[in-house]
């Protein structure tokens, strides 16, 4: 299966700037990870991740993802995630999944989702990245 490059998701011009000349390996720090769930009005419920990797530059670029509606959640990256992957699973004829997102180094992240969109994280020295509207921070679940 080929890679599905971050030129093709959805939100890459907010994160343009941000990946300019670099590779995804360069992103390889996990800033933050959120697991929430989340349900619709007619009772609904799915789960989402978001998360933040960061290069190792003393700037500390960051990149976000969004994950929706995601399934077969496995996660034990905190540190490094080095060869983060996303690949389509459509031809494989799953309801509700689109995606699959692994790790091919460590095997440190590896789960299902429906959709994807990157996001720019903007932040401020000592401040944690503002959360991205609808979500409510990880303390309060």
């Amino acid at each position: 299966m080929n890679d599905i490059p971050y030129e093709k998701m959805p939100g890459f011009a907010a994160v343009a700037p941000v990946l300019a000349g670099a590779k995804p390996y360069d992103f390889s720090f996990v800033h933050s990870f959120t697991y929430t769930e989340e349900e619709d009005a007619i009772e609904g419920h799915w789960r989402n991740i978001t998360l933040v990797m960061a290069d190792d530059s003393p700037a500390k670029k960051k990149v976000g993802f969004r994950f929706e509606r995601v399934a077969d959640v496995s996660f034990s990256g905190f540190g490094q995630i080095m060869g983060m992957y996303v690949q389509s699973v459509v031809d494989r004829g799953w309801e509700g999944l689109r995606f699959e997102v692994g790790d091919y180094e460590d095997q440190k992240i590896h789960f299902f989702c429906h959709s994807i969109r990157l996001f720019a994280v903007e932040e401020t020295p000592n401040q944690p990245p503002e959360p991205m509207p609808g979500l409510r921070p990880a303390w309060l679940i």
